[in-house]
């Protein structure tokens, strides 16, 4: 694989909005993943200053 332009925003693709279960057909989704996190969660968070800095 190469590194080239567009690399990251492919990988994480699967990772940039939260899961529906209904949509994505994974009805125990919740029962598996206690504490789902997606990286539009994480910098709307980031942004609302909801995480301590360190």
């Amino acid at each position: 694989m190469v590194l080239g332009p567009g690399y990251w925003t492919r990988l994480v693709k699967a990772f940039k909005h939260p899961v529906d279960p209904i949509i994505n057909n994974m009805p125990n989704y919740f029962k598996v993943i206690k504490k789902p996190i997606d990286l539009t969660t994480i910098k709307v968070g980031w942004e609302g200053e909801v995480y301590a800095e360190y």
